[in-house]
């Protein structure tokens, strides 16, 4: 991908996320995950300090053989931060 191209889709990805924050529904911390799973993850904590770690997640192992390490903790900070990921994160690792 070129570089213009590059900076067209994030100036795209830019304008998505404030037409859909404008609209309610971005929630808070999806802005971030989006950035990176990382700080996403961060910005949820600092909001819920008491939230505990899901052993359930947390234990959970790779389902699939062609997904990197760093992939699948993705996946597993998003089911560990948002509610409406961690059904299907749960039928993903079973």
């Amino acid at each position: 991908m070129s570089l213009t191209n590059s900076l067209l889709a994030y100036k795209i990805l830019i304008l998505v996320l404030k037409i859909e924050d404008a609209a309610g529904h971005i929630n808070l911390g999806e802005r971030e995950y989006v950035v990176s799973p990382q700080f996403g993850a961060l910005t949820m904590s600092a909001h819920h300090p008491n939230k505990g770690v899901d052993r359930r997640v947390s234990e959970a192992k790779k389902p699939f053989d062609w997904m990197t390490d760093d992939q699948f903790h993705c996946l597993q900070l998003l089911a560990q931060n948002y509610d409406w990921f961690l059904d299907m994160f749960e039928r993903l690792v079973v």
